[in-house]
């Protein structure tokens, strides 16, 4: 309840509702001479709320001679500071930092471009992106590379154009198990009488997330990229939503 929805109409309408106490709103009738969706028209609705990431959605009026109803679903991400994001799967090479694409397996980098997606969608986050490791091997050495992991995904999107002042990377090692069942001592217990458990367990603490640290990054454009990145982010938006 009370997010806020953006109607921007390709005829250069604009209107902003907050959704009732069921988090729904009906786009029906503005007054008894006028309605909210006009006839050959494209929409894209936003929904916002503070301390949550954006969702959009789209609409065509275009081609109906009849009347006809859109039932349209946004799912707005919780962003508090405690709250941690996961994000489809990024891999590395076995022991290293690389983020690893196999064909018809895995492609790390469309991952991440879920990430930029979000940064360049909601311009005034800034996160850290935190990685995590399995208890396999020193404490020392998988803190050590689940940093150097951490950077991968950081250079990755600033090499997209988001802002080092947008992104910190931070490495956690084992310290931090998903879950409580996935301490170390308790998968340990599973690795004769279980093996399979125990490597699903371990995969488990394998991952990487973010948190969002701030929602007042301030940026010169609408995307918070660096200058000479807007087209890039514009084109890519564009594309994203072509997908949905």
């Amino acid at each position: 309840s009370g997010a806020k929805l953006k109607l921007i109409g390709s005829d250069g309408s604009l209107v902003e509702v907050t959704t009732d106490a069921t988090g729904k709103f009906l786009f029906e009738q503005v007054n008894p001479t006028k309605r909210y969706l006009q006839k050959e028209t494209n929409y894209t609705l936003e929904a916002s709320k503070d301390e949550f990431l954006k969702d959009e959605n789209k609409l065509s009026t275009v081609g109906y001679t009849e009347s006809k109803k859109f039932y349209l679903e946004f799912f707005i991400q919780p962003a508090a500071k405690e709250v941690v994001i996961d994000f489809p799967e990024v891999r590395y090479a076995y022991d290293r930092a690389e983020l690893q694409v196999i064909p018809g397996e895995i492609n790390s980098l469309d991952s991440l471009d879920y990430l930029y997606y979000t940064l360049i969608s909601n311009p005034g986050i800034i996160i850290e992106l935190q990685a995590h490791t399995d208890c396999r091997g020193s404490d020392s050495y998988n803190l050590k590379l689940s940093q150097r992991r951490a950077e991968s995904c950081v250079k990755y999107l600033m090499d997209k154009g988001i802002p080092k002042e947008r992104l910190t990377a931070k490495g956690y090692g084992p310290t931090k198990p998903r879950f409580e069942y996935t301490k170390c001592n308790d998968i340990n217990k599973l690795q004769k009488s279980n093996p399979e458990e125990f490597e699903r367990l371990h995969q488990l603490n394998r991952r990487t997330q973010f948190v969002v640290l701030s929602m007042n990054y301030k940026s010169d454009n609408q995307y918070g990229v660096v200058a000479g990145k807007e087209l890039e982010a514009k084109k890519f938006i564009e594309n994203w939503k072509g997908k949905k």
